[in-house]
């Protein structure tokens, strides 16, 4: 057996503390056949052992906040919470999708300025409690177990109805205000572009940017690179016979996508060379 101590020093330096994580090595074991293996061990230390400081440097580093999280990663975390059952939790997505609460960003699912509004509407309501959905299940479940009948389950939901009327009155009293938001400026007139649920549309004239392009999703990310100039990279586009295909897209003059080939692509009717369209 290879036997360490995992170890934590807290080092007093002035009025500062510093901790140094590593470990000590107690019995190298198995370890001997392999020769000298670099881990980060720390030396022989005793409490108020005086230590020499060698180097003060100082480094500038930023935080980064948590990965978005996926379709398949969210359906994990709401069977977690007992959020929903198998049956519905793809389609309690596909609801906040299509009330604009969220959005499909590539393979990531981001909270809109709507979802995040409400969701802070409700901080003090019990309708985002995640805890809730699973309380009523466990509620439930409990008056099957426990034999109640058609007594139990009518007194379950005169609790649902009380609680809910409650919850609507106290919503009925809130004023929202939603402030679309501007991804870009349009080519046309120069006005504000802002996103809604099937494209990007000009607050000062009549362009649009549809979402749907030859079988694929604009995102906003690719938006707001069309609307600055700049090309933007659409992969496996569909062509008129079928065949897949990557290009990039600029904006013409009149707001329209132009399509320059990455490479060579192979349809129905044969090889055909990189060129714009």
């Amino acid at each position: 057996s290879h036997e360490y101590e995992l170890l934590k020093v807290f080092t007093q330096v002035g009025k500062y503390e510093f901790l140094s994580v590593g470990k000590r090595v107690l019995i190298q074991g198995w370890k001997e056949l392999y020769g000298e293996v670099k881990d980060k061990e720390l030396p022989s230390l005793q409490e108020k052992d005086k230590v020499s400081i060698k180097d003060i440097l100082m480094e500038k580093k930023f935080t980064k906040p948590p990965p978005h999280y996926t379709e398949a990663e969210l359906l994990k975390l709401m069977e977690r919470l007992n959020l929903g059952t198998p049956a519905t939790r793809a389609g309690i997505i596909e609801t906040l999708k299509a009330r604009e609460y969220i959005r499909a960003e590539k393979k990531s699912l981001i909270s809109t300025q709507k979802g995040r509004e409400l969701i802070a509407k409700l901080r003090d309501s019990k309708v985002i409690d995640i805890e809730l959905t699973s309380e009523w299940e466990k509620k439930l479940d409990s008056i099957y177990k426990q034999r109640q009948g058609f007594r139990g389950y009518k007194e379950f939901l005169e609790k649902i109805k009380e609680w809910t009327k409650g919850e609507i009155e106290g919503v009925k009293g809130m004023s929202f205000e939603l402030k679309e938001e501007v991804i870009g400026k349009c080519p046309k007139c120069e006005g504000d572009v802002v996103e809604k649920a099937k494209g990007y549309f000009c607050t000062g004239c009549n362009f649009v940017l549809w979402k749907s392009f030859l079988g694929k999703s604009v995102s906003r990310k690719q938006a707001q690179a069309l609307l600055s100039g700049k090309k933007a990279l659409f992969k496996g586009l569909k062509g008129k016979k079928g065949n897949s295909f990557d290009a990039y897209g600029k904006l013409d003059n009149a707001g329209k996508i132009v399509l320059e080939f990455v490479k060579n692509f192979t349809n129905q009717g044969g090889n055909h060379e990189s060129k714009e369209r």
